[in-house]
C-alpha cells in the first residue's frame, strides 16, 4: 500500500533523517542549513511514501547503528526502496555544499591506499550479508 505522507505531518522525522543520513554520508555532523535544504526538497517534490518502508527508515534513524547494514542489504535486494532514494537525495545535497567539497573532490593517495579500498570492499560484503539477515521481511 503506497500513501502520500503530508509534508506538514512528517518535517520533524525529516529533520531527523537529514541529520542521520548526513552523518552517514559524512561521518561527521552536517550544518542545520544543509539540514533545512534536505527538508526543503521535499516539500518541493513529495514523494509516495510505503508505510513499511518508511517504518525501515524510521528504524534506521532511531538506531542509526542499522543504517549500513540497511543500505547494503537493499542495494542488493530492492535498489529503488525509499532509504535508498533518500540517502541518494541527500548525497546528491551535500555534494553540492560547497563545505563539504572536500569530501567530494579527487586526491592523491599513496599506493599503500590499495589496502584500504580492500577493507572498504571486505566490509561492504560484510554489511550487505549481516544486513540481509537483519532486513524485516515486510521491507
Amino acid at each position: 500500500m503506497i500513501i502520500k505522507i503530508p509534508t506538514q505531518m512528517n518535517n520533524s522525522n525529516l529533520y531527523k533523517e537529514a541529520k542521520v543520513f548526513g552523518k552517514y554520508i559524512l561521518e561527521k555532523e552536517i550544518n542545520s542549513s544543509t539540514v533545512e535544504q534536505y527538508v526543503q526538497s521535499f516539500v518541493a517534490s513529495p514523494v509516495l511514501i510505503d508505510k513499511n518502508e518508511q517504518l525501515l527508515i524510521d528504524k534506521c534513524v532511531k538506531k542509526n547503528w542499522l543504517l549500513p547494514f540497511y543500505d547494503a542489504a537493499l542495494s542488493l535486494k530492492k535498489t529503488n526502496h525509499l532509504l535508498k532514494h533518500k540517502l541518494l537525495r541527500m548525497f546528491a545535497i551535500l555534494e553540492t555544499r560547497p563545505e563539504y567539497s572536500d569530501s567530494f573532490l579527487g586526491k592523491d593517495f599513496p599506493k599503500a591506499y590499495i589496502l584500504r579500498i580492500g577493507y572498504v570492499g571486505i566490509r561492504g560484503v560484510f554489511r550487505a550479508i549481516i544486513g540481509l539477515i537483519l532486513l524485516p521481511r515486510k521491507s
